[in-house]
Protein backbone atom coordinates (compact mmCIF):
# COMPACT_ATOMS: atom_id res chain seq x y z
CA UNK A 1 0.00 0.00 0.00
CA UNK A 2 2.49 2.29 0.69
CA UNK A 3 4.23 1.91 -2.27
CA UNK A 4 1.72 2.89 -4.37
CA UNK A 5 0.58 5.61 -2.23
CA UNK A 6 4.28 6.42 -3.45
CA UNK A 7 4.08 6.01 -6.95
CA UNK A 8 0.89 7.50 -6.92
CA UNK A 9 2.30 10.43 -5.54
CA UNK A 10 5.22 10.80 -7.37
CA UNK A 11 2.84 10.80 -10.63
CA UNK A 12 1.33 13.39 -9.58
CA UNK A 13 3.73 15.12 -8.87
CA UNK A 14 5.61 15.16 -11.85
CA UNK A 15 2.04 15.88 -13.88
CA UNK A 16 1.50 19.03 -12.14
CA UNK A 17 4.70 20.24 -12.14
CA UNK A 18 5.17 19.82 -16.06
CA UNK A 19 1.47 21.75 -16.49
CA UNK A 20 1.77 23.95 -13.66
CA UNK A 21 0.01 27.54 -13.81
CA UNK A 22 1.48 28.93 -10.19
CA UNK A 23 4.31 27.34 -7.60
CA UNK A 24 3.69 28.88 -4.48
CA UNK A 25 5.01 29.49 -0.33
CA UNK A 26 3.68 29.95 2.86
CA UNK A 27 5.24 30.70 6.03
CA UNK A 28 3.27 30.73 9.57
CA UNK A 29 2.58 29.00 12.41
CA UNK A 30 -0.07 27.14 14.32
CA UNK A 31 -0.48 24.04 16.32
CA UNK A 32 -0.39 20.29 15.89
CA UNK A 33 -1.22 17.08 18.01
CA UNK A 34 -1.87 13.68 17.42
CA UNK A 35 -2.02 11.32 20.48
CA UNK A 36 -0.80 14.29 22.05
CA UNK A 37 -1.50 17.73 23.68
CA UNK A 38 -1.34 20.76 21.14
CA UNK A 39 2.18 21.58 20.33
CA UNK A 40 2.95 25.19 18.57
CA UNK A 41 4.71 24.62 15.75
CA UNK A 42 5.98 26.49 12.91
CA UNK A 43 4.97 25.84 9.76
CA UNK A 44 5.57 25.85 5.68
CA UNK A 45 4.64 24.11 2.39
CA UNK A 46 5.29 24.67 -0.83
CA UNK A 47 3.05 24.06 -3.58
CA UNK A 48 2.28 24.45 -7.39
CA UNK A 49 -1.59 25.18 -8.84
CA UNK A 50 -2.57 23.20 -11.91
CA UNK A 51 -4.32 25.95 -15.12
CA UNK A 52 -7.61 26.99 -13.93
CA UNK A 53 -10.40 24.90 -15.18
CA UNK A 54 -14.73 25.47 -15.01
CA UNK A 55 -14.60 29.36 -15.51
CA UNK A 56 -11.29 29.89 -14.86
CA UNK A 57 -12.14 29.50 -11.09
CA UNK A 58 -11.33 26.14 -10.00
CA UNK A 59 -7.78 24.68 -10.04
CA UNK A 60 -5.73 21.72 -8.22
CA UNK A 61 -3.19 21.72 -5.70
CA UNK A 62 -0.63 19.98 -4.65
CA UNK A 63 0.94 20.95 -1.85
CA UNK A 64 4.18 19.50 0.72
CA UNK A 65 3.92 20.77 4.37
CA UNK A 66 6.23 20.73 7.03
CA UNK A 67 5.12 21.76 10.34
CA UNK A 68 7.60 21.14 13.60
CA UNK A 69 7.86 22.88 17.20
CA UNK A 70 8.80 26.43 17.97
CA UNK A 71 11.62 24.91 20.32
CA UNK A 72 13.66 23.27 17.44
CA UNK A 73 14.23 27.31 16.12
CA UNK A 74 15.61 28.35 19.62
CA UNK A 75 19.69 28.66 20.55
CA UNK A 76 21.20 26.83 22.94
CA UNK A 77 17.87 24.04 23.63
CA UNK A 78 18.74 20.87 25.43
CA UNK A 79 15.75 19.09 24.13
CA UNK A 80 17.16 15.80 21.71
CA UNK A 81 13.75 15.56 19.74
CA UNK A 82 11.86 18.37 18.36
CA UNK A 83 8.44 16.63 16.96
CA UNK A 84 7.40 17.32 13.68
CA UNK A 85 4.83 16.71 10.81
CA UNK A 86 5.00 16.11 6.97
CA UNK A 87 2.89 15.63 4.56
CA UNK A 88 1.40 16.05 0.88
CA UNK A 89 -2.17 17.14 0.27
CA UNK A 90 -4.30 17.07 -3.45
CA UNK A 91 -7.22 19.85 -3.17
CA UNK A 92 -9.49 21.47 -5.03
CA UNK A 93 -8.85 25.56 -4.90
CA UNK A 94 -11.88 27.89 -5.98
CA UNK A 95 -10.77 31.69 -6.44
CA UNK A 96 -12.97 34.10 -6.06
CA UNK A 97 -11.96 37.79 -7.29
CA UNK A 98 -13.48 40.29 -5.83
CA UNK A 99 -13.21 44.33 -6.93
CA UNK A 100 -10.10 45.73 -7.82
CA UNK A 101 -7.06 43.36 -7.33
CA UNK A 102 -8.45 41.33 -3.95
CA UNK A 103 -9.13 38.08 -4.49
CA UNK A 104 -10.53 34.90 -1.48
CA UNK A 105 -9.94 31.37 -2.16
CA UNK A 106 -10.71 28.20 -0.60
CA UNK A 107 -10.44 24.51 -0.85
CA UNK A 108 -11.12 21.38 0.45
CA UNK A 109 -9.08 17.91 -0.45
CA UNK A 110 -6.98 14.67 0.70
CA UNK A 111 -4.13 14.56 2.72
CA UNK A 112 -1.47 12.18 3.63
CA UNK A 113 0.39 13.00 7.07
CA UNK A 114 3.63 11.27 8.12
CA UNK A 115 3.43 11.49 12.41
CA UNK A 116 6.75 12.36 13.88
CA UNK A 117 5.53 13.97 16.98
CA UNK A 118 6.92 11.07 19.23
CA UNK A 119 10.23 10.26 19.37
CA UNK A 120 10.69 6.13 17.99
CA UNK A 121 7.08 6.55 16.20
CA UNK A 122 6.77 6.75 12.82
CA UNK A 123 3.06 6.23 11.63
CA UNK A 124 1.29 7.17 8.61
CA UNK A 125 -2.07 9.05 8.61
CA UNK A 126 -4.77 10.08 6.12
CA UNK A 127 -7.62 12.43 6.14
CA UNK A 128 -8.62 15.90 4.95
CA UNK A 129 -7.46 19.38 4.53
CA UNK A 130 -9.39 22.42 4.05
CA UNK A 131 -8.08 26.19 3.67
CA UNK A 132 -9.43 29.68 3.28
CA UNK A 133 -7.20 32.48 1.79
CA UNK A 134 -7.39 36.30 0.97
CA UNK A 135 -5.36 38.40 -0.32
CA UNK A 136 -3.99 41.33 -3.54
CA UNK A 137 -3.27 40.35 -7.02
CA UNK A 138 -0.42 42.67 -7.98
CA UNK A 139 -0.68 41.18 -11.65
CA UNK A 140 -2.85 44.33 -12.91
CA UNK A 141 -4.70 42.41 -15.73
CA UNK A 142 -2.07 40.35 -16.25
CA UNK A 143 -1.01 36.69 -16.54
CA UNK A 144 2.21 36.47 -15.68
CA UNK A 145 3.26 37.67 -11.78
CA UNK A 146 2.25 37.90 -8.39
CA UNK A 147 0.15 37.43 -5.51
CA UNK A 148 0.67 37.49 -1.70
CA UNK A 149 -2.17 36.90 0.65
CA UNK A 150 -2.79 35.19 4.07
CA UNK A 151 -4.86 32.20 4.47
CA UNK A 152 -5.28 29.20 7.09
CA UNK A 153 -5.52 25.45 7.01
CA UNK A 154 -7.16 22.90 9.18
CA UNK A 155 -6.31 19.28 8.15
CA UNK A 156 -7.31 16.10 10.52
CA UNK A 157 -6.79 12.28 10.02
CA UNK A 158 -9.04 9.33 10.40
CA UNK A 159 -6.57 6.56 10.59
CA UNK A 160 -3.43 5.73 13.55
CA UNK A 161 -2.90 8.38 15.51
CA UNK A 162 -5.17 10.79 14.22
CA UNK A 163 -2.91 13.36 13.52
CA UNK A 164 -4.20 17.09 12.83
CA UNK A 165 -2.62 20.40 12.40
CA UNK A 166 -4.13 24.05 12.24
CA UNK A 167 -1.68 26.62 10.56
CA UNK A 168 -2.42 30.92 10.36
CA UNK A 169 0.15 31.73 7.61
CA UNK A 170 1.53 34.09 4.68
CA UNK A 171 1.27 33.69 0.78
CA UNK A 172 3.10 34.19 -2.28
CA UNK A 173 2.43 32.55 -5.39
CA UNK A 174 4.19 33.19 -8.83
CA UNK A 175 1.87 33.21 -11.84
CA UNK A 176 4.01 31.82 -15.51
Amino acid sequence: MRRFIITLSSFLILQLTLEAQSIGLTLGGGFFSSNSPNISAYTSSVFVDSPPIFNNAFSLRLSLLYCADYNQLLPNSTNQYNPFLKGISFKGIVSQDMEKFYYINEGIGILILDDRIFNGIDATDYGVVISFGVGIDLRKNSLVGFRIGAGTDYAFTFTNTYAKYFSIHLLSQYYF
